[in-house]
């Protein structure tokens, strides 16, 4: 689509890198939107948060693209340069979610004393989806993750070039459903935080069932992706899937367990 929307010199500004920016800005002012609604407002925790949102930046792209490489790796062979473009598109969602794993493993080790944990997880879920979702146009515009061939009236072409995607061959737009769900993720997300109390549930299940329904919503949505091999009939990012709902699953009883007293509702 447009891989690259301007140069001047040397430079060159690339729209995944723009739209995973913005996405990552976005992500960053909602949570502190739900910090400040949840009566988290202070200078003090809005530093805590944007030092949890370096740590998390930095672990998680190093994450994606270190994924992206071992799953990818033909792809680099001719340029092993390449592998720190990272601008240019080929982070794996998946190995950013276990690099700002450990980032906010990090993050937690440092601020235990000074911000609840499980709530700034909540805080983040809502944001999570919506930025994420950004990232996906960026996927879209530059070509990667794109989709398998198909004959649908709704089908799209790459023809650009500097494109990763196969150009001139009709594919399902992968990362447009993407964005779609994890625009109403986020969406359902944020509706679910505005009725936490009501509902009664528990710090950390907000954040829990993002884990959750993205995992399930990402494994069907993989069976429209064209870019990636599969193994054991199943795409990484549908193994990485299940993995993922059944640590979420582990984590929900951890969480229970250390959060007694709420009566969380059930996922």
């Amino acid at each position: 689509m447009f891989p690259i929307l301007f140069s001047i010199g040397p430079f060159t500004l690339h729209t995944y890198g723009l739209l995973v920016a913005l996405g990552t800005f976005l992500a960053l002012e909602l949570t502190l939107y739900f910090a400040k609604k949840d009566g988290f407002g202070s200078l003090q925790i809005k530093e805590n948060l944007y030092e949890l949102f370096f740590y998390l930046l930095v672990s998680g792209i190093l994450g994606a693209r270190f994924f992206y490489v071992i799953t990818h790796f033909k792809e680099f062979t001719g340029d092993l340069l390449s592998i720190f473009k990272v601008w240019q598109g080929g982070l794996v969602s998946f190995g950013g979610l276990f690099g700002a794993s450990l980032g906010f493993l990090v993050w937690k080790r440092k601020n235990k004393n000074i911000l609840p944990w499980k709530k700034a997880l909540d805080w983040c879920a809502p944001a999570f989806g919506f930025g994420h979702a950004l990232g996906r146009l960026g996927c879209f515009a530059g070509g990667c993750c794109f989709g398998a061939p198909t004959d649908k009236a709704w089908g799209v072409v790459f023809s650009n070039p500097q494109s990763l995607a196969p150009l001139w061959v009709t594919l399902h737009p992968a990362q447009i459903y993407e964005f779609i769900f994890l625009s109403f993720l986020g969406s359902f997300l944020w509706w679910k935080s505005l009725k936490k109390k009501i509902l009664q549930l528990a710090d950390g299940m907000l954040f829990l069932q993002y884990l959750i329904f993205y995992s399930l919503g990402r494994f069907l949505i993989d069976f429209f992706r064209g870019d990636e091999e599969k193994f054991f009939y199943l795409t990484p990012g549908q193994n990485f899937s299940i993995l993922l709902f059944l640590s979420a699953l582990f984590l929900r009883k951890f969480f229970l367990r250390s959060n007694s007293k709420q009566t969380p509702l059930s996922i």
